[in-house]
């Protein structure tokens, strides 16, 4: 066999080296390259499966067990922080007024839908008495009830386009922030922490 002949061969074994061993790289971190991810999580007691876009887990209130739908579930959102305290007389009113800026034209989509989730929680699983309301006069708000923060003698919670997400607590408001989508996280953040959940 001639000296090109044995060069010839050694460089083919060599390809087919060097291809058996992608193929195998390829097959052996594959699983994890391309892994799915979870539609299961478990977090404090609690079982969420995801459908379709939403997190649900079952929470109980009283001899009534509910599907509760969220956005996110908790583990993503852990690095939205609560800060404050609410007082005793926010936990038991006749109404919680869930308010908002409606002359903020250009966020009201991200703030009717974070409103829409809110509300849901609060009149359903939660059992409570919760009441559309603006912060300001507008021809969108006719009939509602005008209600901010500085209304001390009332429950509430005013959602705020703002960039960074947190949730504010003081006295009888709760003020909840978040930018477009990321209202809904800070929404989401409340909620379990209101579900005991989450602290």
């Amino acid at each position: 066999m001639s000296e090109s002949e044995n060069k010839g061969i050694l460089r083919f074994l060599g390809i087919c080296a060097v291809l058996c061993i992608l193929i195998f790289l390829i097959i052996w971190y594959a699983p994890s390259i391309f892994k799915a991810k979870p539609t299961t999580v478990e977090y404090n007691g609690f079982h969420f499966e995801k459908v379709g876009a939403l997190w649900y887990t079952q929470w109980q209130n009283g001899p009534y067990v509910y599907n509760v739908p969220l956005r996110y579930n908790p583990e993503e959102v852990q690095d939205v922080k609560i800060i404050g305290e609410l007082s005793d007389k926010f936990n038991d009113p006749e109404k919680i007024y869930v308010t908002f800026d409606p002359n903020q034209n250009d966020t009201l989509k991200w703030v009717a839908l974070a409103k829409g989730e809110l509300i849901w929680s609060l009149i359903g699983p939660l059992q409570k008495n919760a009441t559309d309301a603006c912060s300001a006069s507008s021809a969108e708000c006719e009939g509602f009830p005008i209600v901010d923060c500085s209304n001390t003698d009332k429950s509430v919670i005013y959602l705020v386009p703002a960039k960074t997400s947190k949730v504010i607590a003081e006295g009888t408001c709760v003020v909840i922030e978040g930018s477009e989508i990321e209202l809904t996280k800070s929404v989401d953040r409340f909620l379990y922490q209101w579900y005991g959940i989450m602290k």
